[in-house]
């Protein structure tokens, strides 16, 4: 089994409001209390939970989900070697760019050269266009990445679709 030097968490995901930033939070303050060095990329200029509960750990980058975006996107992935861990909080419907991203830089062939893991945070929900991004996203990521599945019954009381 690989060593892994660095890891980028990233929840990719199209639906907004399903718990990605209260769960990057509560992810942050684990790491916090274990002394896990980390930094943070807060890609949501609306709401900026990450950024406005660990300001001197996260950095702010308002994107829009325009194609603009997408130098920004890939300066982020560039820095993942930065601290151990890497945290990214993206606002809803950055999915595309953020596919775009890793397909531009090739990451996934240059986190398996740099031992950089990858954990895809996916929030399942009871409602077809979710379910239908999340098979797009994982059919882009594949086995390049591990997946966390996150259940929120604040945000989705039911999974059956996810469930079988």
């Amino acid at each position: 089994m690989k060593t892994m030097k660095h890891r980028l968490i990233l929840p990719m995901q199209a639906k907004g409001n399903i718990g990605k930033s209260i769960e990057a939070a509560a992810r942050a303050c684990w790491l916090n209390q274990r002394g896990i060095p980390w930094q943070g990329f807060d890609l949501d200029g609306d709401n900026k939970t990450l950024s406005r509960l660990f300001p001197d750990q996260v950095k702010l980058l308002p994107l829009t989900g325009q194609a603009d975006d997408l130098d920004e996107l890939i300066s982020v992935l560039r820095k993942t070697t930065a601290k151990p861990v890497t945290l990214v909080d993206p606002r809803a419907h950055l999915d595309g760019q953020l596919m775009k991203a890793l397909s531009a830089t090739h990451f996934f062939d240059i986190a398996g050269q740099q031992n950089i893991g990858i954990t895809l945070m996916v929030f399942p929900f009871d409602d077809l266009d979710v379910m239908t991004n999340l098979d797009v996203v994982c059919q882009f990521c594949g086995k390049e990445v591990d997946y966390v599945i996150v259940r929120n019954p604040a945000r989705a009381p039911k999974t059956r679709m996810f469930d079988g």
